[in-house]
């Protein structure tokens, strides 16, 4: 019977520190503790099942779950209020990243918040083709409100309202350029006029 490289170093491990390493087998799944990871340091406690699927917890503070298929946590399904924490996710430092760079991402529920508690936190929503907001009141309150649109923008509407409490204006950028060149010509022409009429009226 050989070992292959990874167990000899188990066993090794196991040879010098007789007392920090344990590991036990059985049918489709293995406990291990206290040998050294490729990437994590130190095992605290590894539960591996035969096909990889993993629960492991690490010296260093890391802990992994990994499934061939799906990962499903269920809480509160039976006890608790409406107001209860069913399930909570909280990282004391560093961020939480949910990421689905092959499928949906999806948050449900009765009521969803989105909040940024810092005094210079930002809430940005990205979409590569298309953001939509589909609601039958939508409310926008903020201190400054800018909307930019490189191409086009369009407001669509039974009744369209606009009240500035200081000024209230709206304005084509193509129409303004037209309208000062026209104002300038005009300008240009009554100045002629009027050198015109200066001449022919001067004293001989």
């Amino acid at each position: 019977m050989s070992l292959t490289p990874e167990e000899e170093k188990q066993l090794k491990e196991l040879l010098n520190n007789p007392l920090d390493f344990y590991r036990r087998s059985f049918p489709g799944f293995e406990f291990s503790s206290g040998h050294e990871t490729l990437g994590h340091g130190n095992a605290e406690f590894c539960l591996t099942t035969d096909s990889g699927q993993i629960i492991h917890f690490y010296e260093q503070g890391n802990c992994k779950i990994g499934s061939n298929s799906s990962v499903e946590i269920y809480g509160a399904a039976k006890k608790g209020a409406e107001k209860d924490v069913g399930i909570l996710i909280h990282a004391d430092n560093g961020y939480v990243h949910i990421k689905a760079p092959k499928g949906d991402l999806v948050l449900e529920g009765k009521s969803v918040l989105i909040k940024a508690n810092d005094g210079k936190g930002a809430v940005t929503i990205q979409s590569a083709h298309i953001v939509q907001f589909e609601a039958p009141n939508v409310t926008t309150n903020t201190d400054n409100h800018q909307v930019n649109a490189t191409l086009t923008s369009q407001t669509i509407a039974g009744s369209v309202t606009s009240v500035g409490e200081i000024s209230s204006s709206s304005t084509n950028g193509v129409d303004a350029l037209v309208n000062d060149s026209l104002v300038g010509k005009i300008i240009h022409i009554m100045e002629k006029v009027k050198l015109f009429f200066k001449s022919i009226c001067a004293p001989v």
